[in-house]
């Protein structure tokens, strides 16, 4: 009986070594060459990850874009306001200056008759 068990226990340790031998060891290769694999991929992943963060804006990104253009909108419609008060003052002075040469013009004329009619010789 005791050689009967000792003949178990044998099979079961060549069984349980060939077991690790042949299949259990080249798995665990198999997985630490699948693992450091894996951790390479995640690590490129992650990366990308990582760069492309720095490439696409966040909430807060935009959230402060949103501000600085609304500022810039403010901005733009004073400016816009300002350019067309120039406009008008710019329209304004040339009637202005139109209307001042036609003036100019008929005071003129008015000298240049009266200077016909009292007979002097006007001098430019």
């Amino acid at each position: 009986m005791v050689l009967k068990n000792y003949n178990k226990l044998w099979i079961r340790e060549q069984f349980d070594n060939n077991l690790c031998e042949g299949i259990i060891k080249p798995m665990n290769e198999d997985l630490k060459e699948l693992k450091g694999y894996l951790e390479e991929r995640f690590t490129k992943i992650d990366e990308q990850f990582d760069r492309s963060f720095e490439v696409f804006a966040t909430r807060d990104d935009t959230q402060e874009i949103k501000q600085e253009l609304g500022s810039l909108k403010e901005i733009v419609q004073a400016l816009a306001v300002s350019t067309d008060k120039l406009v008008k003052a710019i329209t304004d002075l040339k009637i202005e200056y139109t209307m001042v040469s036609a003036q100019l013009s008929r005071h003129e004329k008015w000298i240049q008759r009266l200077a016909g009619k009292l007979g002097l010789e006007l001098e430019y």
